[in-house]
This record gives structure tokens, C-alpha cells and sequence, in this order.
């Protein structure tokens, strides 16, 4: 087995350490081999220490998730449970972990940061003298505790960062400065819309608003904030509506009406049922336009449809305003009257742009 280890290299294969250990100590070598790949997962070792044959770095993360697809089933049909997730274990082959190779001297310390003997090519004189006759340190890398809430941590934060990272390509097509991935390729080629693109922009701000409230920390939330204030800053260079300033709405010819015993709504003198979410959103919507022509932040409804659970499901928001506009459509209303109707405001939230006179909410 010192085969494996070519002691006049400055690296060795991970799967030899582990496979040297498993000898050593008559354990499995899985076993050992998940060990070393946990130790991996919570920052046992040096950072970037991890390279395949040609010098490229390959993440703990990846290297802990292929450990779990070796040892816990069929990497083609399994599947991989993660805090909140469940990812494929196609995504990860073992195949991978033969691959990884570290450097002697972060293999030495590992070791003594656990207080493990090395695998035996690497020992010393003085280390073999000391393991056969004294046994001071431990012969295998021990259980790691905490490895999956580690990895759970490295999902959330991949998440708030895919999220922002998907709204700063948004905004910078929407710019012009760079074609953005489908379904916006569509707009970076045509003339500035801002109803439009407004619509694009918050629709995704609000997605990313709760995946960075549910997953980031405070450099996801920073970025954020710096985006919308792009975006800001972009809408009143192009001389259209500045998203801080509220218009006085001037109102499609509509008369909306809602009976909130029955979860009914009329508009334009067509009666329709809306489902709880939808109604209760509309509902939230005339009972501001009463008051004045501002926007619902996206936070305000979601508090008023979901209550104190709405950090958890503020990003579904979008949904219900889609399906309340879904059944507005049906009520007769073409598509570009009802975006009227229910508007979304850039960083604000949405408004029900109906003159106070024509609205009649019946408790």
C-alpha cells in the first residue's frame, strides 16, 4: 500500500491517504475516506488546498457531496438530502475524489491540527518509533461533527449569491451593456420600455429580496442594495419615472368592486370568484388605493397574506400577484389593461391603479 504515495512527490492522492489509514487502522476504506472528506467540508484544511492533476482547485464542497454519493448509494439513481434540499447524485461522481490530490505539507497539517499520525510514507523515524511502542496521537482521522450544517451553510450561501448574480445580469442587459441568458435576451434589443422592464426588474427584485432575507448575509444584502441603487439611478438617467417618486395614477375606465363575505370581485360589471390569496391581495390593494394613489410594499403583503411566517414566503408573492392577474385576464380584461390595473412599482411594490371614486369594497 506505500505504493500509493510516491514520497519524491510534493503531492499525494487523497483516496491513498485514506486507503493508507484504512490499513492502518482495519477500518473501511469509505469509511476513512468519508472521514477526511467531512474534515474537508468544515475547514480541516488549508484553503484552496484541494487541486486536481492539472493545478486546478477543486472545492470541498464538491469533494464532501461526492464522499456522500460514494457511500450512501447508486450514484446514478441516488438522490442526496441537504438541510432543505435534495440534489442529484449525478451532480457529484465519485469519480471525482480520484482525481484530488494535496500537497505533503497539507497533509501533515491536518494531521496535526487532529493529532493523527500521517499516513506511513509520511511518517518520521521518530513518529513510527513513537506509534509502535507509545501511541500518542490517534492512528485514522476521527468522526467530524457538523460536517452537513457546513455544507447546508455553503448551500445558502450559493443561493443568495446565484440570486444576486442572476439580478445584477438583469439589470446590466437591461442596460445594454451585455446580452443577458434567455428569457431576457428580448429586451436588451429593443427601445427603452420602462413599464416593461420595471416589471422585469421588481418581479426578480422581490424573488431575490427573499432568498438573500432567507440564505445571505450582510455582503449579499450590500449588494443588493447597490443594485437597486443601479437601478435607480439608471431610471432616472434615461429621464423616466424616478422609482422613489410616486405619480398620481390616472386610472383605466374600470370599476372595481369586492364583497369580502363572499370572496367576490367585480370589474367593469363582470362578477368573478377569486381564490383566498388572490382576493386577499386585491383586497389589500383597493383598501390603499382609498386612501391614497402609493405603493404596498412587497413586505406589507406578504405580512398581510401569510402573517408572521412572511419572511419565509414573501418570494411567492409574485405568484399570487400572477394568478390575480391570471383571473383578471379571464374576467374579460386584455392582458396590457390589467399590467395597468394592477402596476408594479421599481423597488416599491405594487398598486391597484384605479381612481378612489370607482372603487367599492362591501364587508
Amino acid at each position: 500500500m506505500r505504493s500509493l504515495i510516491d514520497t519524491n512527490s510534493a503531492f499525494v492522492p487523497l483516496v491513498a491517504c485514506a486507503a493508507l489509514w484504512a490499513q492502518r487502522s482495519g477500518m473501511p476504506p469509505k469509511m476513512v475516506l468519508r472521514r477526511v472528506c467531512e474534515w474537508a467540508m468544515v475547514g480541516a484544511f488549508p484553503d484552496k488546498a484541494f487541486v486536481d492533476p492539472g493545478g486546478l482547485t477543486i472545492e470541498p464542497f464538491d469533494i464532501y457531496m461526492a464522499a456522500r454519493v460514494l457511500t450512501e448509494g447508486n450514484p446514478l439513481f441516488s438522490t442526496i438530502s441537504l438541510g432543505g434540499w435534495t440534489l442529484s447524485g449525478r451532480s457529484y461522481d465519485p469519480v471525482l475524489l480520484e482525481k484530488v490530490q494535496l500537497s505533503v505539507g497539507d497533509v501533515l497539517r491536518f494531521c496535526d491540527q487532529l493529532n493523527v499520525y500521517p499516513p506511513d510514507p509520511l511518517l518520521t523515524r521518530f513518529q513510527r518509533f513513537e506509534m509502535r511502542f507509545v501511541l500518542r496521537k490517534a492512528l485514522v482521522p476521527p468522526p467530524c461533527p457538523h460536517a452537513d450544517a457546513h455544507a447546508v451553510q455553503h448551500m445558502k450561501r450559493s443561493s443568495a449569491t446565484g440570486s444576486v448574480n442572476r439580478l445584477r445580469d438583469i439589470l446590466e442587459g437591461i442596460k445594454g451593456n451585455r446580452r443577458v441568458r434567455s428569457p431576457y435576451v428580448r429586451v436588451v434589443t429593443e427601445p427603452f420600455h420602462a413599464e416593461e422592464w420595471s416589471k422585469i426588474w421588481c418581479d426578480e427584485l422581490a424573488e431575490t429580496q427573499a432568498t438573500v432575507q432567507a440564505h445571505g448575509d450582510e455582503t449579499h444584502a450590500k449588494a443588493l442594495e447597490d443594485l437597486v441603487a443601479q437601478w435607480d439611478a439608471f431610471l432616472r438617467f434615461e429621464t423616466m419615472a424616478c422609482a422613489s417618486i410616486s405619480v398620481a395614477p390616472t386610472g383605466p375606465d374600470v370599476r372595481v368592486r369586492l364583497s369580502t363575505s363572499s370572496t367576490s370581485v367585480t370589474v367593469d360589471g363582470t362578477k368573478l370568484q377569486l381564490p383566498e390569496k388572490p382576493f386577499r391581495l386585491l383586497l389589500a390593494l383597493a383598501r390603499r388605493a382609498e386612501r391614497d394613489d402609493n405603493f404596498v410594499s412587497h413586505q406589507a403583503l406578504a405580512d398581510q397574506l401569510w402573517g408572521s411566517s412572511a419572511h419565509q414566503v414573501s418570494r411567492h408573492l409574485r405568484d399570487v400577484v400572477r394568478d390575480l392577474r391570471g383571473h383578471l385576464t379571464s374576467a374579460g380584461l386584455d392582458q396590457a389593461k390589467v399590467q395597468q390595473l394592477v402596476q408594479t412599482g421599481p423597488t416599491q411594490g405594487y398598486r391597484l391603479n384605479v381612481p378612489r371614486d370607482q372603487i367599492r369594497i362591501e364587508e
